[in-house]
């Protein structure tokens, strides 16, 4: 399992004008998962306890690896790079 970070907000309208609400979190998603399929559970989690929602427009949809960086890659090298001078 890998675990992935999402953001997803979405619009909805209302007789007075527009809903909007955001979801973010984290999902542990099996190897060979389609970002598709992790996008269908996403919404369904996170409409199910307002159906209403299930309708909605997706305004932002966002799915990224939650580590900052891969395993056994060193963190930045910049500290170690000297600026470089102008003028």
């Amino acid at each position: 399992m890998r675990r992935f970070q999402y953001i997803l907000t979405l619009q909805l309208p209302t007789r007075t004008g527009l809903a909007v609400q955001t979801w973010a979190n984290t999902a542990d998603v099996p190897p060979g998962t389609s970002r598709h399929t992790v996008y269908k559970e996403v919404i369904g989690q996170c409409t199910a306890g307002a159906p209403e929602w299930a309708t909605a427009n997706v305004i932002f949809w966002s799915l990224e690896p939650d580590d900052l960086e891969p395993a056994g890659v060193p963190s930045s090298t910049s500290a170690s790079v000297p600026p470089q001078r102008r003028g």
